[in-house]
This record gives structure tokens, sequence and C-alpha cells, in this order.
């Protein structure tokens, strides 16, 4: 390693959990920074779609504890 990334590693383990935590989400969104301008516009769409079922009565809404007791029985 560097001597700046020593220093940086050095400097870390003086944070707390959630600092810790802060960086590493800075660091992950920094490692893409493109926007995939197609998956952007189907996520759009998709969520339009989602939304116009919920309104209109076609879909009804489930809360997040009905589907963790789903998923973790």
């Amino acid at each position: 390693m560097t001597a700046k990334m020593n220093q940086v590693m050095s400097e870390l383990e003086t944070l707390s959990a959630s600092e810790k935590g802060m960086i590493a989400q800075y660091l992950i969104a920094s490692l893409d920074n493109r926007e995939d301008k197609n998956s952007t516009e189907q996520w759009a769409e998709l969520s339009k779609n989602r939304y116009e079922s919920l309104v209109s009565g076609e879909v009804q809404p489930v809360s997040w504890d009905k589907i963790k007791q789903n998923i973790l029985g």
C-alpha cells in the first residue's frame, strides 16, 4: 500500500461504526457514477405502473410487517 493509503486506513480505525458506514456508502457510490438512461426510464415506467395499479384498486398494498412475516415465518 502507498503511504497515503496507510494513513487513510489508520484514520479509519478511529471512526465510529456509523461513520465507517457512511464512508462505505460513499465509496461504493463513487465506484460507478454512470447513469444508465435506459434503466432509469424503465424504473420510472415500472413505478408509474405500480402506482396506477394501487390507485385503481387492481392490487392491494401489503405492509412491511406482513412481508417480513411471510418471508421469515
